[in-house]
């Protein structure tokens, strides 16, 4: 088994911590875009140039405590942008004798890859972006989706009209986006007998609301970045939540 996502336990290299500030002031605080590709690694910019989403210009962020994992530092970023909370685990790599930052182990971790630490593509990603809505929803969703998947045959506690219209509504909207931006679909599978197990119902709608607002608000977007950096077609058959 993978060793868990830790505390380096040691003194993070000076030159791993300034490319990940150097990198923020050029991609966020004062966007220039080629100086911020200085920071990439020659691979990442072989692959195309680095475009960051419009909404997170001049965001608000938080450098994280930097974590080993499988001896890869990392180094957690909170960005605040446009009501939407992300963790984007920035992984400094030295090459030829610079520090460096390699976007494809990033993308990797939050979604290619299924990597321990963020545990199979959204899971870290969907605890992520609801911690900014509460630690209780937070929670809830972060344990349904990491869990090991036992299914739950009890209906989940909510009008199946508003369920259906969910299905309808939303999750076709969210393929339509998919295909227009990649050319192939990446399947939804949403388990909502595991997301909406509370006892009341307007919880329930409320975690359905989040999905919808919070979880999939640039869903399309966010694969199409991804999807340049780490090519998911014939890697990722479907994404299951």
């Amino acid at each position: 088994m993978a060793a868990k996502n830790k505390p380096s336990g040691q003194t993070t290299p000076p030159g791993a911590m300034n490319v990940v500030k150097n990198f923020l002031t050029h991609a966020i605080d004062r966007p220039d875009k080629k100086k911020a590709e200085t920071y990439l690694t020659a691979e990442c910019l072989a692959q195309g140039s680095f475009n960051l989403p419009p909404e997170m210009v001049g965001a608000q962020y938080t450098i994280q405590e930097p974590i080993i994992e499988a001896g890869q530092l990392w180094i957690p970023v909170q960005i605040n942008a446009s009501s939407q909370t992300l963790v984007v685990p920035l992984a400094p790599v030295e090459e030829n004798g610079k520090w460096k930052l390699d976007m494809n182990k990033t993308a990797e971790k939050m979604l290619g890859g299924m990597m321990e630490g963020v545990v199979n593509h959204l899971t870290d990603a969907v605890g992520k972006v609801m911690e900014g809505v509460g630690e209780a929803m937070a929670s809830a969703f972060h344990d349904a989706t990491s869990a090991p998947s036992a299914e739950n045959d009890t209906p989940p506690l909510i009008d199946s009209a508003l369920l259906n219209q969910f299905k309808i509504n939303t999750l076709e909207s969210i393929k339509e986006g998919v295909l227009a931006k990649l050319d192939f679909d990446i399947p939804l599978d949403i388990d909502f007998s595991s997301l909406l197990t509370a006892d009341h119902e307007d919880a329930n709608r409320q975690r359905l609301d989040l999905l919808k607002s919070r979880v999939f608000s640039n869903w399309d977007y966010w694969l199409r970045e991804i999807n340049e950096k780490l090519p998911l077609r014939d890697r990722v058959k479907a994404i299951r939540i």
